[in-house]
């Protein structure tokens, strides 16, 4: 499925510091939030990947829409 290594990481998207150590070195970054504020989740990781060059970004939304998934 996949051509190339990758690696799954799981934060706070809220924490910068955090999120600038996950993106470093990415090409391409998937998000699958499970927050209530997912727009600004989203907004703060867009940011962050357009600062460090990584073009490719690929999400799923709502995935706090079944209970079993929260």
């Amino acid at each position: 499925m996949f051509d190339k290594e990758f690696e799954m990481i799981q934060g706070d998207v809220f924490n910068l510091n955090d999120l600038n150590k996950a993106m470093t070195g990415c090409d391409a970054i998937h998000l699958s939030i499970s927050t209530a504020n997912e727009a600004l989740a989203a907004k703060i990781v867009t940011d962050s990947a357009q600062q460090k060059g990584i073009q490719l970004i690929s999400t799923i939304s709502g995935c706090t829409v079944s209970e079993e998934n929260r």
